[in-house]
């Protein structure tokens, strides 16, 4: 595996398979547009913000999966998607 470095962190909600499909999707939009704002700040202009997300976050899903992290696993899915419909 690569070496990896961290870009931030999440808070995901312990009770995240209890919320109806409107919180889920409420969250999952407020969390795409924060890392979609802090790539923004972060990456070079030429460089792809949805790729790279979308990368960023199969990653974490399978770091997640490893240490089993199910809810933040299932929040991070539905993040990826929102931004692969």
């Amino acid at each position: 595996m690569k070496s990896q470095i961290k870009i931030g962190e999440l808070d995901c909600p312990i009770d995240y398979f209890e919320y109806s499909q409107e919180q889920k999707e409420a969250l999952c939009t407020e969390i795409l547009d924060m890392m979609l704002h802090m790539l923004e700040r972060q990456l070079r202009p030429e460089i792809n913000k949805m790729d790279a997300l979308d990368n960023l976050l199969e990653s974490s899903i399978i770091t997640n999966q490893k240490w089993e992290k199910y809810e933040v696993c299932a929040l991070l899915t539905d993040i990826r998607n929102l931004i692969n419909e």
